[in-house]
């Protein structure tokens, strides 16, 4: 039973995104219609009709037959757009080629693949609003508001913008892979606790620069100051490969700031123990500075279990 409600509700949102799609596909065809009747092109109403049915017809089966609509808008990676990218471009050669064949068909062969570029132009911008919709839910300028109604109208999607403010800003120490991908999965979750609001780096071609739409600023420039500009309230590391040696630099340069400090683990090839991805403070084997040895296997284990031991010194 809950699968069969699964489908239905998929076929339902097909649907929906097609007729997205349809929108800037009907009005680019009507725009260019007037501007021919402007110069005074002699294309009939039905001709013309014929080459919109055409070319919606190419480009629907390009797009179902690389699964462009099974994607999800929000979440769409550069690999989608490179599929909706392909997807069209076999949709013009198909509705070119298959044009020239019709007698009554008049347009030119460089008018129709303009308007199938400019339609994939259409449909890609969309889909980048649309996530950018998600990924800012906070922002409040028109443009926004508009889309966030338009969706919750027509789409029937609500983006709570409340969540937004009860969210704890966080600097994101290291602007590499690790800490962009932290920052986007924050970014993209309106759930989520944190906000990043700046990365910090000391690499210097990546101070000054932006990260969606998040700040680097350089190690040296990170103040008392830049904390209250930015309103800091926690620091991440983002630094999964970091030693010992220098996370203890790292967190005596911090730690005076007097705010919480807190690490990302992001699980690597060489993750044993069924690592994840998490945030979290540091434990007591991380402030010690030390690497970690581990001397628990099946002999010791076997050997310590129901025993109680005592433990002598700290460290231990």
């Amino acid at each position: 039973m809950k699968s069969s409600k699964t489908n239905s509700k998929f076929k339902h949102r097909w649907w929906l995104l097609a007729i997205y799609d349809a929108i800037p596909l009907v009005a680019i065809y009507v725009l260019m219609y007037f501007a021919l009747a402007i110069r005074k092109e002699n294309i009939s109403v039905t001709s013309y009709l014929c080459e919109l049915t055409l070319a919606a017809a190419a480009i629907y089966v390009s797009r179902i037959s690389v699964g462009a609509y099974r994607q999800i808008w929000r979440f769409s990676s550069p690999i989608a757009f490179i599929k909706l990218v392909e997807a069209d471009a076999i949709a013009c050669f198909a509705y070119v080629m298959i044009a020239s064949f019709i007698p009554y068909m008049k347009l030119l062969t460089t008018i129709r693949a303009f308007m199938i570029c400019i339609n994939l132009t259409a449909s890609v911008v969309m889909r980048l609003v649309y996530q950018l919709v998600y990924q800012y839910p906070g922002q409040n300028s028109a443009i926004v508001r508009f889309l966030k109604g338009f969706l919750h109208r027509f789409a029937g999607i609500y983006i709570d913008p409340t969540h937004q403010k009860h969210r704890i800003k966080i600097a994101i120490v290291g602007a590499g892979r690790v800490g962009v991908m932290l920052a986007d999965e924050l970014l993209t979750n309106p759930k989520a606790p944190y906000i990043p609001v700046c990365f910090v780096d000391v690499d210097e071609s990546k101070t000054g620069r932006q990260f969606s739409q998040i700040p680097v600023i350089g190690e040296d420039t990170f103040t008392e100051h830049t904390i209250l500009a930015y309103g800091v309230q926690e620091i991440v590391f983002a630094l999964p490969k970091m030693k010992s040696a220098e996370r203890q630099v790292l967190y005596e340069q911090y730690k005076r700031f007097g705010l919480k400090i807190k690490t990302y683990d992001y699980p690597t090839t060489q993750s044993v123990d069924g690592g994840r991805r998490q945030m979290r403070e540091f434990d007591i084997e991380e402030l010690l500075f030390r690497d970690e040895k581990s001397f628990i296997d099946e002999q010791t284990s076997e050997f310590y279990s129901g025993k109680t031991v005592l433990i002598s010194g700290g460290g231990g």
